[in-house]
């Protein structure tokens, strides 16, 4: 009987070190995918920077090319 109560409290241990370890194991695993996601919002905030740098690029762009067609019909009307 005293083999087999030893034997429950070492299960009981081993039982209670593996939930340690699997909590400690989540708990690694939520610290990794956290700073991932940082990362990537980081990025996504870089290319969203770099998307509203370009629009206005591009209407300038487009804004000059209206004011050159402008004057081009006006030249060719006068």
């Amino acid at each position: 009987m005293f083999d087999s109560m030893s034997a429950y409290h070492r299960s009981r241990g081993a039982t209670t070190t593996t939930a340690a370890a699997k909590d400690k194991q989540d708990s690694d695993i939520k610290t990794v995918i956290s700073k991932e996601l940082s990362q990537l919002y980081s990025e996504i905030r870089k290319l969203k920077d770099t998307i509203n740098e370009l629009n206005g690029e591009i209407r300038a762009n487009v804004t000059k090319v209206l004011i050159t067609k402008k004057v081009v019909v006006a030249r060719m009307v006068t």
